[in-house]
């Protein structure tokens, strides 16, 4: 299975895809965060993410990931977000614009494995609300070989960016992969969409489906549920550290042909759990 370059939206600080997929040499990360938490394209300071940084090089400082670059991409992003009177205040005080909420590609590098990071930080999609800026990104998406998608579904107007179809299709444990919970207003949702189409028309956009049993978010998730789970963040980066680098289970996946096998795996509580 040739998976040189994979693209994983809504990524967050969760970069174990690294691990479970040491053959491939290039990952296309991207996030809203932290100029906001969702899809809004005007800025709300309620929805900044202060933290995201930080947290994103201490998680990459775990993986032995070192920031080798850092660009920003699209300059005019975060004034032309705001309203008139944010404008009028951001001009008066300049300096408490906060960081990195201009769409800025963050390059990582593990020197042990030759695994590439592009984290594409502060980037909210579709595409078209950054015109030409994400020439760039456009390119990174055309490329990958695969999706990732955990815990988030993109637009599924994400699809028009991969021209070279058919690619393959990576769904996370602790996703919602169940179309009982979508309804009408999910329409144009990745999976939602990618559920109702025919075995044909569907094969002619994935030509496999992976289920990854995250076995990193399960330990901790049980460790949350099942004991006094309450650290601080330093706290949790160390634990999180010791598990990486042990012994314990990491996380595996199964290769399936079609959706309707990934799907019967998935609610296979034998897999899940």
């Amino acid at each position: 299975m040739n998976l040189n370059k994979l693209f994983y939206i809504g990524s967050g600080v969760h970069l174990q895809p690294v691990n479970d997929f040491p053959d491939t040499k290039e990952f296309v990360f991207i996030d809203s965060q932290p100029f906001t938490e969702g899809y809004y394209f005007h800025f709300d300071m309620g929805f900044y993410r202060n933290k995201f940084i930080d947290n994103l090089l201490n998680k990459a400082k775990i993986y032995n990931f070192d920031l080798i670059d850092e660009k920003i991409i699209n300059k005019q992003f975060f004034w032309n977000s705001l309203c008139f009177s944010q404008k009028l205040f951001y001009s008066f005080l300049p300096h408490l614009i906060p960081n990195y909420v201009n769409p800025t590609l963050l390059t990582f590098k593990n020197n042990n494995t030759n695994q590439i990071i592009k984290y594409y930080v502060s980037t909210p999609l579709p595409l078209q609300h950054h015109k030409d800026k994400l020439i760039e990104l456009e390119n990174d998406i055309k490329t990958s070989d695969g999706i990732i998608l955990s815990g988030h579904f993109p637009n599924l107007s994400i699809l028009d960016y991969f021209p070279n179809k058919p690619i393959s299709f990576i769904g996370y444990s602790g996703t919602c992969f169940s179309t009982n919970d979508f309804d009408e207003y999910d329409f144009d949702n990745l999976f939602y969409h990618t559920f109702k189409l025919s075995d044909i028309e569907r094969n002619l956009i994935f030509k496999s489906f992976i289920y990854v049993h995250d076995a990193y978010t399960s330990y901790f998730n049980n460790l949350e549920h099942n004991t006094n789970f309450s650290l601080d963040y330093q706290e949790y980066i160390h634990l999180t550290d010791q598990y990486i680098h042990s012994n314990l289970t990491k996380s595996e996946y199964f290769i399936f042909d079609s959706l309707q096998e990934f799907l019967s795996k998935y609610n296979n509580k034998s897999i899940v759990d």
